[in-house]
């Protein structure tokens, strides 16, 4: 016989069951604490009525102040769960293409509190959004495009889609009664009838030499950026047979595109601004540009302005009242790419690649707040901290840093490596640096100001990584995998063991008497090294991806994957380790570091993220079952259970490690489809704890 045995206590909606689609925020046993998501310069909103730009910059939103355009004001910021795409801005909310984290609102009334208002998690990849009356136009990657009703913008529901099988797509322009697609799979300009929103039809297209990267519509043209072909000029007159009127093949490969008056604005990634004449449709030409300090992806143009989401140049304000000669008038600095990451104390420091060091408070998990940094030479690739100074493998070299003040970091020191200073390890008064080609070196840094090589030892391969315990340094050579070389004489370091894998040893973490290699695109191994000299393979646990850091703490081990975000792995069992929790992060996760009960990732584009997990455990409030509006109750008929459900909104339900369950919108006979177990009810913001017992 079935049965339902309720629990009716009323979780905190936050933390145990993710405020998710299971689609987007896939993950088992983990949960997101907190971020400091900010990273290159992806995509731009402007608002001039009140001299705002909203600054997609990895996943967080700079809202900044033009008032002088020389000197622009950061004076807000908005972080969001995935990665900021696209943006458009209207009426006092931004709306936010965040990638596979779907479509968010947000209310900038007040630029300095923003408040989120609404989201929606889309099947595919949000890549871009357009808004036209009560609807959004969301360009979803793989999966076509979206239409959302935004009427109520706490609760957009889709109305319609068109599906783009086998496409692309990118971006996305309305005007009218239609949708002019940018999509690159599936041949170029693809246009929609979106006359009825429920019911979205393609009536044309036009296929691309190049691909097919943005679209704007300027009637009776649409200005395609063709990535390698161009700027593409097409005449849409009649949508249902576009043809083309003319084209133009500047510097660099196209990624978007504005159009004003006479000119067409092309953000050409690495060549910049590119300022094209388009009087004459037919014939066009460059008439100026400025080349931008980084990847130029987007541009918008106001009055004499042109405002560019350079990547990792961030926002570059041009003058463009003269379109032969524009000149720069002001810039606002945004991140790079987070890979490294070492957490001490209330700290994160972050090795943020071109970026160089960036530190964030971390007391408070659920909201990091950067507090300082400090630009380094060269590509800033990984970090480690002992006492007041962080050492930074600067690729071309290690830099010293004072961190006493951390808002004020300064740099006292560094040493010029021979090869591609890729990870710093410090014990005591040496540094052990894994220098791919030229080997591990050691240092001596018992004066910060002054380091010093005493020892090298060269493995035949390339060393990636490096942990010291005791007298040991283990390093991660990508072609003989686990290394151990004897540092009791630093001057003189020598190898003593060697246990070869196969693939490529990645990274390596050393606790008790076992070695943890990562295996860069098979997983986990984990080697007894309680004899150097003869270190051997104990237990495997397979890991899908490419895996870049780990980091272990009590009987897990906590594992970026470059394209599977945080993997947790129980080596409780060394001989026996599998995995028992993951979180798909916002992009791609390169560092790992514990602390406490969380895990902090550095991710990317996304900057710092935060996770708890494995979840052993839910803590339930005391609120009575008395004031319990909702009614699950077996069905007097057959032993079946129904749900009563007397609030409207989005329904979900999730296992005991957070896995969302998908029943589409029929939540009647749950235990005909329900094993035994504990199990979560979301009903917008609340969440209510069953049981199924069979």
């Amino acid at each position: 016989m079935n049965s339902i045995i309720l629990c009716l206590f009323l979780l905190d909606p936050n933390p145990m069951i993710p405020n998710i689609s299971p689609l987007a925020y896939d993950s088992s046993n983990v949960r997101f604490i907190g971020n400091w998501p900010f990273g290159p310069a992806n995509a731009v909103a402007l608002d001039m009525s009140r001299n705002l730009v909203f600054l997609g910059a990895g996943g967080g939103i700079n809202i900044i102040n033009l008032s002088n355009p020389s000197n622009p004001v950061e004076v807000g910021q908005i972080k969001t769960r995935g990665l900021v795409e696209g943006l458009y801005y209207l009426n006092n909310r931004i709306y936010v293409a965040g990638g596979k984290y779907g479509m968010e609102i947000w209310d900038v009334t007040n630029p300095s509190a923003p408040s989120k208002l609404g989201y929606i998690i889309t099947p595919g990849y949000a890549r871009d959004v357009f808004i036209s009356g009560s609807y959004a136009y969301i360009a979803d990657w793989t999966n076509g495009l979206r239409i959302i009703n935004i009427s109520n913008p706490a609760n957009p529901v889709e109305v319609g889609y068109w599906d783009n099988d086998p496409g692309v797509t990118m971006a996305v322009f309305v005007s009218g009664n239609y949708a002019y697609l940018a999509d690159y799979d599936m041949g170029g300009l693809i246009i929609i009838d979106v006359s009825n929103p429920t019911n979205p039809q393609q009536i044309g297209s036009y296929d691309t030499p190049g691909i097919c990267w943005d679209v704007f519509v300027s009637s009776p043209y649409a200005y395609i950026a063709d990535f390698v072909g161009g700027l593409l000029i097409l005449n849409i007159s009649n949508p249902a047979n576009p043809y083309y009127v003319g084209s133009c093949f500047p510097q660099g490969w196209a990624m978007g595109v504005w159009v004003s008056g006479s000119y067409a604005y092309l953000a050409n990634f690495d060549a910049g601004l590119r300022i094209i004449n388009i009087s004459n449709p037919s014939s066009p030409f460059e008439a100026g540009y400025y080349n931008t300090p980084g990847n130029s992806f987007e541009v918008m143009i106001y009055d004499n302005y042109s405002y560019v989401a350079d990547g990792p140049g961030g926002l570059r304000i041009v003058n463009v009242s003269n379109p032969s000669n524009p000149s720069e008038v002001g810039t606002f600095t945004s991140l790079n790419y987070t890979r490294g990451i070492y957490t001490t104390g209330s700290y994160a420091y972050l090795a943020n690649d071109y970026g160089g060091l960036q530190i964030c408070n971390i007391s408070n998990p659920n909201n990091p707040i950067r507090v300082g940094y400090l630009d380094t030479p060269g590509i800033c690739w990984d970090v480690f901290v002992q006492g007041n100074y962080a050492y930074v493998a600067d690729y071309l070299s290690m830099q010293i840093i004072n961190i006493s003040t951390p808002s004020n970091p300064y740099e006292v020191g560094s040493w010029s490596s021979p090869g591609l200073a890729l990870q710093v390890y410090v014990s005591g008064n040496y540094a052990y640096v894994a220098d791919w080609n030229m080997g591990l070196r050691i240092l001596n840094i018992s004066n910060p100001s002054n380091p010093v090589e005493v020892g090298y030892c060269m493995p035949p391969q390339r060393v990636h990584s490096v942990f010291v315990s005791g007298n040991y340094a283990y390093v991660a050579d990508t072609s003989m995998g686990l290394v151990i070389i004897n540092i009791s004489n630093p001057s003189a370091p020598s190898i003593v063991g060697v246990c070869d894998i196969p693939g490529y040893a990645w990274s390596v973490f050393v606790y008790g008497s076992y070695a943890y290699v990562l295996d860069w695109y098979q997983g986990l191994r984990i080697i007894n090294v309680l004899n150097p000299s003869n270190p051997y393979q104990v237990g495997f646990c397979g890991l899908s991806g490419f895996n870049e850091d780990i980091f272990i703490w009590n009987n897990y081990a906590y594992i970026a994957g470059y394209q599977s975000g945080l993997r947790i792995v129980d080596i409780s069992n060394p001989t026996n380790p599998h995995e028992v929790g993951y979180y798909i992060t916002a992009d791609y996760a390169y560092g790992v570091s514990v602390a406490g009960n969380n895990v902090y990732i550095g991710d990317y584009s996304a900057g710092l993220q935060v996770y708890n997990g494995p979840i052993v455990s839910i803590e339930e409030s005391k609120e009575s079952a008395m004031h319990n509006p909702l009614h699950i109750f077996t069905n007097p008929i057959s032993p079946l259970a129904n749900i009563n459900l007397p609030l409207d909104g989005t329904v979900q339900i999730y296992d005991i490690y957070g896995r969302a369950i998908s029943f589409q919108s029929d939540y009647n006979n749950l235990t005909n489809r329900l094993e035994s177990g504990v199990y979560f009810l979301k009903i917008r913001d609340k969440v209510y704890k069953f049981v199924v017992v069979k």
